[in-house]
Formats: C-alpha cells, structure tokens, sequence
C-alpha cells in the first residue's frame, strides 16, 4: 500500500483498521529512546532473509537453500531475540501496545471492557499482527519515516520465478553489499547532521522547534530547502544573462517531489 503525500506529512497516527493506529514519530521521540534504538528498529525492520544469513556468515549452499524458503515473518519464528527487537519497534511506532503470542503465531493489542466493581476486568483484541499482514504494515511505518523499498528488493525469495532470476538477484545483492561496505554509507545524509543543517539553513526551523516535526518532515524540508537553493542559483543567473533557451521555469521550487502526474 503506497502512502499518498498528506498521509506521509501528516503528524497524526495513521489508523489501519482492526490493526492499531502508525505513529509518524517526532524527532524528540527518536531522542527519548536514542538514535541508536531508533537505527536498530529500522534496521530490523528493513531487514530481509538476505540480510538476516548474511549478518550470521557467509552463505553456504546449505544456508541459501533456507534462505530461499525463509520469509521475513518466518525470521520472528526462528529468532526469539529478533523477534523481541521487533515487538519494541512495533510498540514505538504504534499508539497501541503490542505483544507476542506464540499459540497464535502474532502480534495482538488488547484493551479492557469496563466491568461492575470487583469483578475481573474483560480482555477483548484491538489489532493483531500476523503472517497475512506483517510485511505491508512494515512497510507502511517504514514509509512514514521517509525510506522506501529498493526496486530489485525481494521480501520473499520464494517469489522469485526462476533460478536465473535468482542468481542475478543474490548477485546484485552482493555487489550491493560490497559497494555499501566500501564506501560507509554518505555521512552528509545521517539523521543527526540532517537535523543540524536543517536547523541551521531553516528560515522558521531552530534548534528549539526542530525536535516537534516529524521524521518525514524533516527529510521533507531538507529536500525543499535543496531544490530552493537550486531555484535561487537559476533564478539569479536568469536575471543576469537572460534564458535565451527558454529553460527556465517560474515557481518549480513548489514542483510535488512526490507524487508525480
């Protein structure tokens, strides 16, 4: 399910019915619990069969057959401790309380009825999370805080059609990996130094106001305040030299860098 872009900078939890409702997490929400915490639970939510075997060692031919019938929802079923980090990203991302419940293989949220005094409070579910659901609701909190699947990403290797389909598929992974572990990733793009220039190039964000945006908002206005600096550069150049090859467009600063037509 693609999020359209109100859903997306919206700061209010996002309901999905009999589920619970997605929270667009704050940036002092993030700091209450540590950017560290925070990087775990989206690393372990991203997290595919793929990279799960990868981060054990490298793959045998033993491994890549179990990781071809492994699915992401089949890693809470391997792995207590995998599946504990993911119960603590569900419950910050959630307004609803989760927790697991083996004899149903899922995630349930539960509230209470009101009863007469002294008698035993009534339990009824309020959302369940479960094998049918699992990856779309991962995906949807993993939208909310501005990351998106990679076209070649693969939940489930199983779909994969053929076995040329998955040999070029471990094979861009891997070249994927290399080049990631080569370069580091693009420290200009961390959470914490967009933050900081943000709060520092910002006309109405500072470093007292910036931590009540959302993740989204925040990756948002970066984006905004890049493509106005463009806008500006042209703009002058424009007024300068004149735009002789009629290139120049008014107003494409406020141009939807989402949602295209």
């Amino acid at each position: 399910m693609k999020l359209d872009y109100f859903d997306l900078i919206s700061p209010l939890p996002l309901e999905l019915y009999k589920i619970g409702h997605i929270k667009s997490p704050k940036l002092k929400e993030i700091a209450e619990i540590s950017y560290f915490t925070y990087a775990q639970y989206v690393s372990f939510l991203k997290m595919k069969p793929i990279d799960y075997y990868d981060n054990l060692n490298e793959n045998s031919n033993d491994e890549i057959k179990e990781m071809i019938a492994t699915t992401k929802y089949d890693l809470l079923l391997l792995d207590s401790n995998f599946r504990d980090i993911i119960c603590a990203a569900l419950n910050f991302f959630f307004v609803e309380n989760f927790k697991w419940y083996e004899e149903y293989e899922a995630f349930i949220s539960m509230s209470t009825l009101q009863v007469e005094p002294g008698k035993e409070p009534e339990y009824f579910v309020t959302g369940m999370i479960s094998k049918d659901n699992y990856s779309e609701i991962v995906d949807i909190i993993l939208q909310r805080v501005h990351i998106t699947k990679d076209e070649n990403e693969v939940d489930d290797l199983s779909k994969v059609k053929n076995k040329r389909g998955l040999r070029n598929y471990l094979k861009i992974h891997k070249g994927r990996k290399k080049f990631n572990k080569k370069t580091g990733g693009n420290s200009s793009l961390t959470l914490p130094n967009i933050i900081s220039s943000v709060a520092s190039k910002s006309n109405n964000l500072n470093w007292d106001t910036i931590w009540n945006i959302t993740v989204f908002q925040l990756f948002d206005t970066f984006e905004r305040l890049q493509i106005i600096d463009q806008y500006d550069v042209f703009s002058t150049q424009v007024a300068v030299w004149g735009d002789k090859e009629k290139k120049f467009k008014f107003g494409t600063w406020s141009s939807n860098i989402y949602e295209k037509d």
